[in-house]
């Protein structure tokens, strides 16, 4: 069961033909000693606990691109509803098998923005026990979903399709919506038995899904629905509520209500594949004319329109575009011909990016002083042009526009790390280490590449410690606990002569090793 329900993760976080994984570290540690353990982990698959898999195959429906629908809710065998803790624990540790697996865009700008998004909705919960945290995966299929313990993706196709920010923010309060009412929990305490069918329709649906096309979502579907008769109703029961609880935070956030219409609209005209009198079961991600119309009925309670979108939703949803293509000559040219037509500020900007990938540093730095020129300095507008100028070798012109953004953007993640990683080619490793400890500080949510970067900042500056600490942050966070335990133990043995350092690190230690004996035993 555990390997079915992993590959049915893979399946989830599958990216398109040509997309690079997350790459591992390119720079060598102090101490590091742990090469060949980290090749032997390569070739071992990483499992999750089996429970957290099953909650895999009980998300809130997703929303599937080229005109199929999404996957439906499916039951798991269970006594009672998870607890609290136990929706924390199993979404870290999803979290964790998340950074270690899937392709997630693993950029400071892109993390930032999604992150600042859902936690604008999220303040407009009544109450919530939940740390959220939202991330992007690399994906062109039309998808989100949300995991146990406040942990939602959305994928890069779902961010492209969205005409203004309303329709993207919708889609998260939705997410939103299914954590905060507990539904994966309730779904569990609702279900009965093992559903034998579900699983093997699953296992048809990943073994059509090598060839592609709309075939093996169908196939998937048509099981589902075999073995779903029974709980369908309950599954429209909380997509009703997260809808209804979605445009409250909507409204409150002061978004577009109508925008969760415009995209379930959306969506609907473009399943296509579906529309040949199927009975309403087999849409399984419930966006028909009944709950559109329910949507509607919603938003016209609320008078507000929402406000316009922001120069920053633009400039993101421009650097998923591009960040997502593997045809980036393509992109650069159909970009290109756009701009011609509308040369609107987010074209000017992706265009700027596509030059600097594709080997035109120049005239990519020309373009973003012009649109600086016009539209206003924006932290977005400095990390291009200072990837333009590094690219060009100019890199000390490069540093002062970080220093001089961040005196106005003190905060801001990607001119933070975009700076620290600067400095440390600049071989300036004290003050990125500075910078990056002050970061760690004040930042409860870290992604690995803060660890990676300090890791790299303190292992300049030859502290042992301090590096082999910030590497088993790293590798904990991507997954690879066994790694961290080793590094923890490389920094237990560089402190070994530190009383007050001595005791912190060896508790943090056992409680990876904790983690990993909990793992080892459930596999």
């Amino acid at each position: 069961m555990p390997k079915l329900l992993e590959t049915f993760a893979r399946f989830i976080f599958s990216a398109p033909t040509g997309l690079k994984m997350i790459s591992k570290p390119s720079f060598t540690p102090v101490n590091s000693g742990f090469s060949t353990l980290f090749s032997l982990l390569e070739q071992k698959l990483f499992f999750v606990k089996r429970s957290l898999l099953i909650l895999l195959l009980l998300f809130s429906p997703p929303i599937w691109a080229e005109g199929t629908l999404a996957i439906p809710d499916i039951g798991s065998s269970a006594d009672s509803s998870l607890s609290l803790r136990e929706e924390q624990e199993l979404g870290s540790q999803f979290m964790r098998h998340t950074w270690g697996q899937a392709n997630l865009i693993d950029d400071p700008e892109i993390e930032a923005y999604i992150q600042a998004l859902g936690e604008q909705l999220v303040s407009h919960l009544d109450d919530s026990p939940y740390r959220y945290t939202f991330f992007v995966v690399n994906s062109a299929q039309i998808n989100a979903f949300a995991v146990p313990g406040g942990y939602i993706g959305i994928n890069a196709g779902l961010i492209i399709a969205a005409d203004n920010e309303s329709e993207l923010a919708s889609v998260l309060a939705h997410e939103i919506a299914h954590v905060s009412q507990r539904h994966i929990s309730r779904s569990i305490e609702g279900s009965g038995g093992a559903n034998f069918v579900t699983i093997a329709s699953v296992l048809a649906a990943i073994a059509l899904s090598s060839q592609g096309g709309n075939a093996s979502l169908a196939a998937l579907s048509v099981g589902m629905a075999t073995g779903q008769q029974s709980r369908i109703n309950y599954t429209r029961t909380h997509e009703k509520e997260a809808d209804r609880i979605g445009i409250q935070l909507l409204a409150g956030a002061n978004y577009d209500p109508q925008g969760m219409v415009n995209f379930f609209e959306k969506l609907h005209q473009n399943s296509r594949y579906y529309e040949s009198g199927l009975p309403e079961i087999l849409m399984t991600h419930p966006v028909t004319l009944s709950r559109i119309s329910d949507a509607k009925n919603r938003a016209a309670q609320y008078s507000q329109k929402g406000v316009a979108d922001k120069a920053t939703f633009q400039y993101f949803r421009a650097k998923v575009r591009v960040l997502n293509s593997n045809k980036k000559q393509q992109l650069e040219r159909e970009s290109r011909a756009l701009f011609n037509k509308h040369p609107l500020p987010e074209l000017t900007y992706q265009l700027a990016l596509l030059e600097n990938d594709n080997g035109k540093a120049t005239q990519a730095e020309k373009r973003l002083r012009q649109l600086i020129a016009d539209q206003g300095e924006h932290p977005w507008l400095t990390i291009a042009l200072a990837d333009s100028l590094q690219r060009q070798q100019k890199n000390s012109l490069a540093l002062t526009h970080y220093q001089q953004a961040l005196q106005v953007y003190p905060d801001n993640k990607g001119l933070t790390l975009g700076y620290a990683e600067l400095l440390l080619k600049q071989r300036s490793a004290n003050e990125a280490a500075t910078l990056l400890k002050a970061y760690l500080r004040t930042h409860h949510q870290p992604t690995p590449k803060v660890y990676q970067l300090y890791a790299q900042a303190e292992d300049q500056l030859g502290h042992a410690v301090e590096s082999s600490t910030a590497l088993a942050e790293y590798f904990h966070l991507r997954g690879q606990s066994m790694v961290a335990v080793q590094h923890l133990e490389n920094a237990i043995k560089a402190a070994s002569g530190d009383p007050y350092r001595l005791p912190a690190l060896i508790q943090r230690r056992d409680e990876i090793k904790k983690i990993v004996l909990a793992e080892q035993l459930e596999n």
